[in-house]
Formats: C-alpha cells, sequence, structure tokens
C-alpha cells in the first residue's frame, strides 16, 4: 500500500479535523478554503493510489523498474524502494 495510514483514513481524518475546527470559534469567514484543502487532500490520495495500481500493472506486464523510474525521474532503485 502507497503509506502506513490508508488514503482513506486520512481522508476520515482530515473530514473530522475540518468538523472539529467550527469557524464561528476562530473567526474565519467562512470554511470554504479548508474544505478545498480536504478536497486536494482527496485527489492527492486517489492520484497516489492510481500510481501505485500503474506501477503495479507495469511489473504485471514486465517492465523493468529502471525503465519504471526512468518514467518518474527518479533511480530504479528509488522506484523499487518506494513501490516494490
Amino acid at each position: 500500500m502507497p503509506r502506513t495510514i490508508t488514503s482513506q483514513q486520512r481522508a476520515e481524518q482530515a473530514a473530522k479535523r475540518l468538523a472539529d475546527a467550527d469557524p464561528s470559534h476562530r473567526k474565519w469567514r467562512n470554511a470554504d478554503q479548508l474544505h478545498d484543502i480536504e478536497a486536494a487532500l482527496r485527489a492527492f490520495d486517489a492520484a497516489d493510489v492510481r500510481l501505485h495500481e500503474a506501477v503495479r500493472s507495469a511489473r504485471t506486464a514486465e517492465y523493468s523498474w529502471a525503465a519504471i523510474g526512468a518514467v518518474l525521474g527518479v533511480s530504479k532503485q528509488a522506484a523499487q524502494q518506494r513501490f516494490g
């Protein structure tokens, strides 16, 4: 998996923190920007999951770590360490 903590857990934690951050108690105009952060976090996590799936698919298709690393712009060792 991409992280020790799952993407779903991160999203749930972010949503809880946002719910706990009542704008009326912190003199914020509204929470739109905070909702934008939460949405960006969800999009980031979804992209990270998709990236892991794509790398797994490339490995299943027998692409080398060197080829995958080249696409990612990292060394084959870095690719394997992150995704292997």
